[in-house]
C-alpha cells in the first residue's frame, strides 16, 4: 500500500524518536563487538525502506527491535573475534545524563560488569523486559522465538545474573584492604 508524505514523515518523526532505544539494544546485542551507530544506521535504513510494511499493530518500538535483531543477525552475529562490552562502554549512554550517587553508581557498575559475564541471550531478554518494558509476547516477536523460550531465558537470566552479582559481591568484599589503625 502506498503511504501518503505525511504518513511518510509521521513514521519518519516516529522512528526517529526511537533512537536512543534502538542504541541502547543495539549496544546489548553487539556486546562492544562493533559499532552500534552502524547497527542503528543499518536499521533506520531498513526501517524508512521498509516502512510501508509497519503494520500500526502494536507500538513502532517492537517493530524497529525486529528490524535491528534481523540487521543485527544477518551482519553482525558471525563475526568473531570481538571486543567484549566494557563498563565504560556503557556509561558513555547518553541517555543516562544524570550522574548517580557514588553508593548508586557503584552498584549500577557492579550490575554492569555482571550483565558482561551473562550469556547474549541472557542479557538480551533481561534488556528488553527489565530495562525497555516490552511483554514477553513482544519480545519474542522481536527475537523471533516462542514466549516460553523468552521465559525460561529469562529465568535462567535471573539466575545467573543473581549469581553474579553474588560473585562479585564476594570478590569486592575479598578484595577490600582494611583500613590499618595505630594504637597509641
Amino acid at each position: 500500500m502506498k503511504q501518503s508524505q505525511h504518513e511518510r514523515r509521521e513514521i519518519n518523526w516516529m522512528i526517529a524518536r526511537e533512537i536512543p532505544a534502538l542504541r541502547r539494544y543495539a549496544q546489548t546485542l553487539l556486546r562492544g563487538r562493533g559499532d552500534k551507530d552502524d547497527l542503528v544506521q543499518d536499521t533506520l535504513e531498513r526501517a524508512i525502506k521498509k516502512s510501508h510494511t509497519w503494520r500500526r499493530e502494536g507500538s513502532i518500538r517492537s517493530w524497529l527491535y525486529r528490524v535491528q535483531y534481523t540487521v543485527f543477525l544477518n551482519r553482525y552475529r558471525k563475526q568473531a573475534n570481538l571486543k567484549e562490552v566494557t563498563a565504560k562502554d556503557m556509561n558513555e549512554n547518553p541517555v543516562m545524563s544524570v550522574k548517580a550517587t557514588q553508593g548508586a553508581e557503584l552498584e549500577c557498575q557492579r550490575v554492569l560488569k555482571a550483565l558482561e559475564n551473562l550469556k547474549p541471550r541472557h542479557s538480551e531478554v533481561l534488556l528488553l523486559i527489565a530495562v525497555e518494558g516490552f511483554s514477553y509476547d513482544q519480545a519474542a516477536q522481536i527475537m523471533d522465538v516462542p514466549v516460553g523460550t523468552v521465559r525460561s531465558r529469562l529465568a535462567r537470566a535471573r539466575e545467573d545474573l543473581r549469581a553474579e552479582m553474588q560473585h562479585t559481591a564476594l570478590h569486592d568484599k575479598d578484595t577490600q584492604t582494611p583500613l590499618r589503625t595505630t594504637s597509641s
